[in-house]
């Protein structure tokens, strides 16, 4: 049934059990001119919580909210979350799809608390990562993260997977391919292996290039990568080429 109205400035919100009408303090009863159809105002349809597997999670997504908080507080953990019964595989996947592009909660960032999220994954999701292609390459991104922060070299595996589907530079500014670039420097660096750390930087500049800090960035990483590989040389020569992006947000020059 549709419902008309001429009053100004209302918000419907249509619920599953109820319909809801407010209106401003200020609405004005208006003539009505019946020769023309009444303006038909589109309400705003929130989905029943109790349909959550609809869009792939589980029962207990209807708490995911309040269940975020507490653990944002820290006054729960993930691995209590599990053992209550209160977080599923798919739980885990969603949160992970949730955050903002950094890895945080709007700025917010809590990387213990997304690991130990991704550790769970880890443990209970193995039906989900034998085929990690499968999953979005936000959570790749995120997995690559924490398997990087291990020292498992399965880091780099998840993190090419996400620049293969790269067809072509991106425009602008993009965080999913500059951090999984960063992760696997991050994993060659620790592993001491200095060359491919410099040589994963300067991919930055080819897949990514309208970003001039981040190749100021890149080129700083990549010299001194070359720096504690032994490579003096090919290290000056690329801080030799970071004053001509000026004062950029890490070049500072």
């Amino acid at each position: 049934m549709k419902l008309h109205f001429r009053l100004s400035r209302t918000l419907v919100l249509v619920f599953p059990a109820a319909c809801c009408v407010l209106l401003s303090s200020n609405v004005e009863a208006q003539p009505v001119d019946r020769t023309r159809p009444p303006a038909v105002i589109p309400p705003i349809v929130l989905a029943p919580v109790a349909d959550v597997a609809v869009v792939g999670l589980s029962a207990s997504a209807a708490k995911m909210p309040i269940l975020v908080e507490k653990l944002r507080a820290h006054s729960l953990t993930p691995q209590q979350a599990w053992e209550a019964g209160d977080l599923e595989v798919p739980d885990l996947i969603y949160f992970l799809e949730s955050l903002d592009r950094w890895g945080g909660f709007t700025w917010d960032k809590d990387p213990d608390l997304r690991r130990q999220m991704v550790a769970l994954l880890v443990q209970h999701g193995q039906k989900q990562l034998q085929q990690p292609e499968t999953l979005s390459p936000v959570v790749r991104l995120w997995l690559a993260d924490y398997y990087g922060s291990i020292g498992d070299k399965r880091v780099l595996t998840l993190s090419e997977s996400i620049l293969r589907e790269q067809k072509e530079p991106k425009k602008g500014e993009d965080a999913l391919t500059f951090q999984a670039l960063e992760r696997m420097a991050w994993f060659y660096r620790d592993q001491g292996q200095h060359e491919k750390g410099a040589e994963t930087w300067l991919r930055i500049p080819t897949l990514i290039p309208d970003q001039g800090w981040w190749q100021s960035d890149a080129l700083i990483e990549a010299a001194r990568a070359y720096s504690k590989g032994g490579k003096s040389e090919e290290a000056r020569r690329l801080y030799a080429q970071v004053p001509k992006f000026g004062d950029g947000w890490h070049t500072m020059v």
